[in-house]
């Protein structure tokens, strides 16, 4: 304890974090820096079997959503945290049954929590990585926080019911899942919204909600927008709301009232569907997965995302022909994005600092994930200033942490290192020894980094690699 506090007080007046001029990486093939980019970061023994053809496996088994399967361990942890077992009604009856808004409150945030505490977990523990960091991918590019309650209630449902079972298949599902749940309807108020003139939400004139529509062309498809497209995708999505089910395939708390759905024939696209009623959103989503720009749009979206930049042109246009071939399938745009010369060559590490949550994450793996007590990690990052709900923004390598931001990653490696998220509370914790977690990491240690971490006692260095301005990175 007397080396971590003395780590402590020595870290504490380094300058802020700004990005090293350091040596190229370890003489390791490209293939397996790239592969751990499908990760939330290496465990100690990772990136050492991923020599020759290991790396092209171990990416062939993350592209399998179901292989391998999940460690019980994990599977204890997911059920003890029983609100990300619960669906929406079950939560919205959590959270009605106090009349104090006050305890309301209380249970949107233990959600919140929960949820997060969850994500950790599988972020840590899961050998499924790539599931894990798509699952982020999708649930910040569908679900931003709009700081409604019920949204942010079902922000851990809308997770594990639309986002985890399709995170790797077809585009085309997975937005019909994310239009249809409760969380995104009341997110963007479309529950609210219905055909002009007629009947709407307590027997007040119906009123047509652009909201969703508007977001789902700009924002999570083909990244443009038209006004006479936005109006009738507004219209197709009309009755769509929150209630008792109505007529079969209402479920989860998400009901389809036909007396605010828009009548009539709807132009979409350039292509006519004639009044359908709920099937119309089905018909909808099929159409705005197949056009050309949003397979431009979403693989020019993924190809940024694992290259931490903006993706070459002809990248893009060799993934949005595979997407098209694919009929959307997302595992086989990324197959394609891995084995390409690009992604490849992207494989240098610093390419951008950690999120916070990846920052967690990634040192929970190095450090060992077993003895961690998920719940008690999610609270000290949420005091932090990591968003229980929403998107939490990205930071380019140029950029430096100000001293705040800084305090509070160290403050998170020390809680790590001093065993306060620990599940079984000991003297002493375990600690790696520093050699091997310096080995575990893809990038090679400035000069300057290594004297800071070997100037200090065994016990500390743990701590100070944490610290490093090269383990904020990715």
């Amino acid at each position: 304890m007397p080396y971590i506090l003395a780590a402590i007080v020595f870290l504490a007046q380094l300058p802020p974090l700004a990005a090293p001029a350091y040596a190229a990486a370890p003489p390791k093939a490209d293939a397996a820096l790239a592969a751990l980019r499908l990760t939330y970061g290496p465990t100690l023994d990772l990136y050492g079997s991923l020599s020759g053809d290991a790396a092209a496996a171990f990416v062939r088994s993350q592209l399998d959503p179901q292989s391998p399967p999940l460690p019980g361990a994990l599977t204890r942890i997911l059920a003890s945290l029983p609100l990300c077992s619960s669906g929406p009604v079950e939560l919205f009856r959590a959270q009605s049954k106090s009349g104090d808004p006050g305890a309301a409150e209380a249970v949107v945030r233990e959600a919140g929590v929960q949820a997060l505490a969850a994500r950790l977990a599988r972020a840590a523990q899961s050998p499924r990585q790539l599931g894990e960091v798509m699952d982020a991918f999708w649930l910040s590019l569908f679900l931003p926080d709009s700081g409604k309650s019920l949204a942010r209630l079902w922000y851990g449902a809308f997770e594990r019911e639309a986002v985890l079972p399709f995170a790797l298949g077809r585009f085309e599902d997975l937005l019909a899942a994310a239009l249809r749940h409760p969380a995104m309807l009341v997110a963007y108020d479309n529950w609210l919204s219905s055909a002009p003139g007629g009947p709407g939400i307590k027997s007040a004139p119906g009123t047509l909600n652009p909201e969703l529509a508007r977001a789902v062309l700009g924002e999570m498809t083909m990244g443009q927008t038209q006004l006479k497209d936005v109006n009738a995708l507004a219209e197709i999505l009309t009755g769509w709301g929150l209630g008792a089910p109505r007529e079969p395939g209402d479920e989860n708390g998400v009901s389809f009232d036909a007396l605010r759905h828009a009548k009539g024939p709807k132009i979409f696209l350039g292509s006519t569907i004639l009044d359908v009623g709920r099937g119309e959103l089905a018909w909808a989503a099929a159409r705005l997965a197949a056009h050309p720009a949003t397979a431009k749009f979403v693989c020019a979206k993924l190809a940024a995302y694992f290259l931490s930049g903006q993706a070459p042109p002809a990248l893009v246009e060799k993934l949005a022909a595979v997407y098209r071939e694919h009929d959307g399938s997302i595992r086989e745009v990324l197959a394609a994005l891995f084995a390409s010369r690009e992604f490849l060559q992207s494989a240098t590490p610093w390419r951008s600092l950690r999120s916070d949550f990846e920052y967690a994450a990634a040192a929970v793996r190095l450090l060992g994930p077993e003895n961690f007590d998920y719940s008690a990690l999610a609270q000290a990052l949420a005091k932090e200033g990591c968003p229980l709900f929403g998107r939490e923004p990205g930071r380019p390598a140029a950029a430096a942490f100000g001293k705040q931001a800084l305090a509070a990653r160290e403050r998170l490696a020390e809680g790590l290192c001093r065993g306060d998220f620990a599940a079984v509370k000991t003297a002493a914790p375990a600690l790696p020894a520093s050699e091997a977690m310096l080995a575990a990491l893809p990038v090679k240690f400035s000069e300057a980094s290594l004297r800071k971490i070997r100037a200090v006692p065994e016990a500390a260095r743990p701590l100070a690699i944490l610290s490093s301005d090269e383990f904020m990175a990715k």
